[in-house]
């Protein structure tokens, strides 16, 4: 790792949790395609989607996720409080 990617890293440890969830989604988003990646990725979800329907795997509801993940920020932004 490079001292610019180091320093960029620090400084985005210093943004509140959801401007960090905005700064990696936008970096994911912006990454060049990789066929590779994809293929592996499907290969991925075509396994957990086997898993799933053969009882192995559970599934959640989107809501349930999407709430869970709000207090997990909301705890988080307290925890930053002086």
């Amino acid at each position: 790792m490079n001292l610019q990617v180091k320093i960029l890293l620090g400084e985005a440890g210093k943004l509140a949790p959801e401007d960090q969830i905005d700064l990696a989604e936008s970096i994911l988003v912006n990454l060049p395609a990789d066929a590779e990646w994809d293929h592996a990725w499907a290969i991925e979800g075509q396994r957990r989607l086997q898993a799933v329907r053969r009882g192995e795997d559970a599934t959640f509801e989107a809501d349930e996720v999407f709430a869970d993940i709000r207090g997990r920020l909301a705890n988080a932004k307290d925890r930053q409080r002086p």
